[in-house]
């Protein structure tokens, strides 16, 4: 599924049941970050990964407590960090 707003993602998340979301930190109304915080709640084992054009240092303070599993600057986002983020969290390639 594909959401335009944290509010949409939630929507999706509860109807899809997703093992992976990719957020985008930046959405209209409903930031990404409150939106990964509400998934990782209600359904534990859903891997959020973030991702933005922030820098790691940059991001805000709230990014590392919303219960993703990390951060990815949109322009090292790829095939190969993706897996390598799914491997270290417990999930076969």
């Amino acid at each position: 599924g594909a959401a335009a707003s944290g509010s949409e993602a939630l929507e999706l998340a509860a109807t899809l049941n997703p093992a992976l979301v990719l957020m985008d930190i930046n959405m209209p109304g409903m930031d990404g970050i409150e939106a990964s915080r509400r998934i990782t709640a209600g359904q534990p084992g859903t891997v959020v990964v973030l991702l933005s054009t922030y820098q790691a240092d940059d991001l805000p303070e709230q990014a590392t407590s919303c219960g993703a599993v990390g951060y990815v600057h949109k322009e090292d986002f790829g095939p190969a960090v993706l897996q390598d983020i799914w491997e270290r969290h417990g999930h076969a390639a």
